[in-house]
């Protein structure tokens, strides 16, 4: 299981083996490195662009993080991965939400399950096949680049819900829990909103969502 903070990208913390009671944020202090586990065939949030590099939304979001914690953006270390973890899980009966959604809403459809947006996208360009769902600002993104696609609507379907990626993290530890929901309670909603619009305006192309009022209750 993870525990997942609503920021409007997906990334997941990697962490080496720790003593049970040593917080994730401290071993991140102390070895001075940020790991972080992404996509790179995601654009806009993670991709490789023409000079080979790393880029996109939640590339500079993690290196902001690296910034805040650590001093320096440089000091983040990103893992490459790819969907293989959907298809144990699939394997072993618990589905994953996407595929779940697909099942209750089209249960005659054939799933072709691919290991990468890329991937999907380049299926249904060659005819492999008809349709393939992804995260929203991704499917903008080849929306905006192929006019040959076409949106389809998902009004009143289990996809209408879906709003939102995240950071994914353990459950369990407090401490790294609290430094990364005050970090994106402050992206959302105080004084980092200003790289919130600069980052959706960049990498999204439009506003981000209206920046929210504190929960002064939480403090």
């Amino acid at each position: 299981m993870f525990r997942r903070l609503l920021i409007g990208s997906a990334f997941i913390f990697l962490a080496v083996p720790a003593s049970a009671q040593e917080s994730l944020l401290d071993v991140v202090l102390k070895r001075d490195k940020l790991l972080v586990a992404t996509y790179s065939t995601s654009p806009p949030l993670a991709y490789v662009d023409d000079g080979g590099n790393l880029v996109g939304f939640e590339i500079d979001m993690a290196r902001e993080i690296a910034k805040d914690l650590l001093g320096d953006p440089n000091k983040v270390e990103f893992v490459v991965v790819q969907s293989d973890g959907r298809f144990p899980a699939a394997l072993s009966g618990n589905v994953p939400p996407a595929i779940n959604r697909v099942k209750s809403e089209l249960p005659n459809v054939k799933q072709l399950l691919l290991d990468s947006p890329s991937a999907l996208f380049l299926a249904v360009k060659t005819g492999r096949a008809t349709a393939f769902g992804i995260d929203k600002p991704i499917a903008d993104y080849y929306e905006a680049e192929n006019q040959d696609l076409v949106r389809l609507d998902v009004s009143r379907t289990s996809w209408d819900y879906v709003f939102q990626d995240a950071i994914f993290m353990k459950p369990g530890d407090f401490k790294w829990w609290l430094f990364l929901d005050t970090w994106v309670g402050e992206l959302r909603s105080g004084f980092r909103y200003e790289k919130y619009v600069e980052w959706y305006h960049k990498w999204l192309k439009k506003d981000p969502p209206p920046q929210r009022f504190y929960d002064y209750n939480k403090y």
